[in-house]
């Protein structure tokens, strides 16, 4: 079996080979053909395909789980024609039937059928198994006689699928743009249609069920349709392909040729969709491992909250001074000590002599100053044609690297911006020429932001680049190469995948320190609740695909133009971030003293700053679809345990059933609120914490005896 353990950033890249390498068995792995079905089994998956029906059942052994009567089916643009293997009428298993495979997963078993009908492509599907593991591999190949054009390619095609009372299926978002949550929907009658992006999972209240998405990320973008709601129990369509829409203008690339591949998916059924969700990532990781970082998760301030995009030298250098004297070396820093100064926006008109006494200053004060760069996309800044404007450092103008529509039009993603065209030689010559003067200037972290013009469908000058995601790997593989392998990357405004290219990505979009939306004089969006919703369902990304998750800066006292928050917010958001297993970035500006006072106070927590600086994300306890509020993290001698109330005007008092959170049963454990250093006891079965109004807390449970 392979066995994953839990990841430790820093050692993520070797450990994902070793593990999945090491398991070179593929004994117990069976196929079978009993009159028109073949079946393959490996004990706790069975892949079932009709030769009469060209259908195909994905079946959990328990018999509990299960996607029946599956098809897959792709599209020939030219014939306006979708295709689908149960409207074929010929369907054989390849010889030699079952064989072994090397594959960036270990070692496997691998069986194709092909469906065959005159004057249409053939297409064949692959399926792989591996032992002891629960999930199957499918890859869908159309293969034809001709060059033909495809962009939309699905392995998997369920007109109809039962499950039991109280499932729900998730939709996940394409990016963090926008204030989108992860919205689990309930199988419960009420009508809704929906597109998940990449990954989703099936599942019931025990949390087990379904997890499947995709772990190639080179071409397609990957969508899971669904639609629900004609009875309870039942999604009337599921449908798991390549070539959905995001938020593009135009449809998405096609693939050419005589040999059309779609994505390989990964379909899993797990006792629990958080460790099935787990072993996706790990898949998606053992495929394109994730960009290696050693030095420890980035602690420090962001300007944004504090100053808005405007901010001054002399601001720089207090801020950098106030860390220094009151915050860095009382336990709020990084694994070397240091904070990081993170300068946000386009550094609102500083010249290159101010840049450079900053980054000076920041660096005479044992401290690392970040950068911010939005590569893809062009704003439109100047009263002037913004046509004529100029790339930076170059003589080409923006007229002649926009992306553009198949009529011709710039394609306009963000109000007053065009996406560029990524692939062009012009466009990455000016990032590098940025990048490099980042770099001279001395900057040690680079935040990329609005990443998703990068992946635009459109016309592009590379006759090479077919597809929005093609031109976003080779544009962000010439990025971080170019800043290399010692400046920190954090990724905004971007897709989950592809991930290899950065240490840590935001998991939500921007942030603004109130602890729902909807609290009273506070913006309608921007929550900590709706930062835990993202972690809820993405906290399986930090240690995976991604060194870190990146959970946006802190504001502690208020975001710039808001009104100031309690303190007990300040503490559930601090507790957000910790959880969330990746950046701990304050924004609170200290020239306020009640703000600098409140950072004295949260943020020199040592046992708890220690915590927040291994990087570990915490493992949700999914009884709230909105967004979990407890969270379990396993230490070697014990348990973290992190309770959030979302309510501001009522007080919780949290009884944490230890079973539920997954200790063993029998011994007598002990929990103390490391928040207060209060004892809560001892017990074999439970422990009870009060907390307040809005606030949160974080235990530490071990055994007592």
């Amino acid at each position: 079996m392979l066995r994953m353990k839990k990841w430790i950033p820093g050692e993520i890249t070797l450990a994902l080979v070793i593990c999945w390498l090491a398991n070179t068995c593929v004994a117990g792995i069976t196929l079978q053909t009993r009159g028109a079905v073949v079946q393959a089994s490996n004990g706790l998956i069975k892949v079932m395909v009709n030769l009469s029906s060209g259908r195909c059942d994905y079946l959990d052994e328990t018999g509990k789980w299960q996607i029946k009567n599956a098809s897959a089916g792709f599209n020939s643009i030219g014939t306006d024609q979708k295709y689908f293997s149960d409207s074929y009428t010929a369907h054989k298993l390849e010889e030699p039937g079952l064989k072994d495979e090397k594959t960036a997963l270990g070692m496997a078993k691998v069986f194709s059928i092909r469906h065959r009908k005159a004057g249409a492509p053939d297409m064949e599907q692959i399926f792989t198994l591996y032992p002891g593991e629960p999930f199957v591999l499918v890859q869908l190949r159309i293969l034809s006689d001709r060059n033909m054009r495809c962009n939309w390619i699905a392995p998997i095609v369920v007109d109809s699928a039962r499950y039991e009372k109280g499932t729900k299926i998730l939709e996940a978002p394409y990016d963090n743009d926008n204030w989108r949550w992860y919205m689990p929907h309930a199988l419960d009658g009420s009508k809704f249609a929906g597109t998940s992006h990449e990954f989703s999972a099936i599942y019931g209240a025990d949390h087990g069920g379904i997890v499947m998405g995709s772990i190639t990320h080179d071409f397609w973008k990957t969508g899971i349709d669904f639609q629900i709601g004609r009875q309870a129990g039942v999604i009337e369509k599921l449908i798991v392909y390549g070539g959905a829409s995001t938020d593009d203008v135009c449809p998405h690339g096609a693939m050419e040729g005589k040999r059309i591949i779609s994505s390989t998916v990964f379909a899993g059924f797990y006792a629990d969709i958080r460790q099935g969700l787990q072993r996706y990532g790990q898949a998606n990781a053992a495929i394109a491992p994730p960009l290696p970082w050693k030095q420890g998760v980035p602690v420090g301030w962001m300007t944004f909250g504090a100053t808005g995009v405007n901010y001054t030298l002399p601001q720089l250098e207090a801020t950098s001074d106030f860390l220094r004297a009151h915050l860095q070396h009382a336990g709020f820093c990084d694994a070397s000590g240091a904070d990081c100064i993170i300068m946000d926006g386009h550094r609102g008109g500083f010249d290159e002599s101010h840049l450079r006494r900053a980054i000076a200053h920041i660096h005479q004060n044992g401290q690392k100053a970040g950068c911010y760069l939005s590569p893809f996309i062009y704003w439109l800044s100047s009263k002037h044609d913004p046509m004529d404007q100029k790339l930076y450092g170059s003589n080409v103008t923006y007229a002649d690297v926009v992306l553009r529509d198949e009529r011709g039009q710039p394609i306009q993603h963000k109000p007053d911006s065009y996406s560029l065209d990524v692939s062009q030689p012009a466009v990455l010559q000016a990032i590098g020429k940025q990048i490099d003067d980042e770099k001279r200037l001395g900057f040690d972290y680079f935040k990329l932001d609005f990443l998703t013009d990068g992946l635009m469908e459109g016309h592009h000058a590379d006759p090479r680049i077919h597809s929005g995601v093609q031109a976003y790997n080779q544009a962000m593989r010439f990025i971080a190469e170019r800043i290399g392998p010692d400046k920190f990357i954090s990724l905004s405004i971007a897709p989950t995948f592809p991930s290899q290219y950065a240490h840590s990505r935001r998991v939500s979009c921007d942030l603004y320190g109130q602890l729902t939306d909807h609290e009273n004089g506070f913006r309608p969006f921007g929550s900590t609740e709706y930062l835990l919703n993202c972690v809820t369902y993405s906290a399986w990304m930090a240690g995976s695909i991604y060194p870190y998750n990146d959970p946006d800066e802190m504001s502690l006292y208020r975001f710039t133009d808001s009104p100031p928050i309690p303190e007990t917010w300040a503490r559930n958001r601090i507790m957000a971030s910790i959880v969330s297993g990746g950046n701990l970035v304050d924004a609170s500006d200290y020239s306020d003293p009640q703000a600098a006072a409140r950072a004295r106070q949260l943020l020199t927590h040592r046992e708890i700053d220690a915590i927040a600086r291994e990087g570990m994300a915490f493992e949700p306890v999914m009884d709230r679809d909105a967004a979990a509020d407890l969270y379990v993290r396993r230490e070697k001698n014990g348990w973290l345990v992190a309770v959030f109330n979302f309510d501001s005007n009522a007080p919780r008092e949290a009884a944490i059933d230890f079973k539920r959170i997954g200790l063993p049963p029998g011994p007598v454990y002990r929990a103390v609120d490391l928040w207060n250093k209060h004892s809560l006891g001892r017990s074999k079965t439970m422990v009870s914490v009060h907390v307040a109004a809005g606030d949160a807390a974080l235990l530490r449970i071990d055994r007592a005896e």
